[in-house]
């Protein structure tokens, strides 16, 4: 299956990404131990922003990630398409690209959609996300781009 390229949203709609995910990483809940804060926010085919912060569970197991929130907080008001997800934390040491589980819902998503979502790295030092396609981030998806039907069972 091929994606359709997205193109970078303009300045304006950039703005709005970088407000809402900066309010999304101050509205998460961080493990104590851990502390650092993550927040996403998903700009939906229609033009919407949606936006979730992490949920961290003492078990792990239990934890919701930033970017699973706001893909649910957008399928959850009817808009579940997106064109591009922002990501950002509050810890300056590091640039918060998608875990691999997270990756793998993005491109569930972009198979939707059939848009190469651009996923937006929002670093605290920087002004500018660095902005990537979930193609070059994910590029084996499972089951493969080709379809999901082939591969219904492990």
């Amino acid at each position: 299956m091929k994606l359709t390229e997205v193109a970078i949203p303009d300045n304006k709609t950039m703005d709005r990404l970088a407000k809402n995910v900066r309010q999304a990483v101050k509205e998460s809940v961080p493990l104590e131990l851990r502390g650092a804060r993550y927040g996403a926010c998903v700009l939906s085919t229609r033009g919407k922003i949606y936006r979730g912060g992490n949920m961290f569970s003492s078990t792990q197991s239990l934890s919701v990630h930033a970017e699973q929130a706001a893909l649910i907080h957008a399928a959850s008001h009817g808009d579940p398409l997106v064109r591009a997800i922002a990501i950002a934390s509050d810890d300056p040491t590091t640039e918060p690209f998608p875990c691999g589980s997270c990756r793998q819902i993005i491109f569930e998503n972009a198979r939707h959609s059939k848009l190469d979502i651009l996923v937006l790295c929002y670093q605290p030092r920087r002004g500018r996300p660095s902005v990537h396609k979930i193609s070059e981030l994910y590029p084996l998806p499972w089951p493969g781009r080709e379809s999901a039907r082939n591969h219904a069972t492990h």
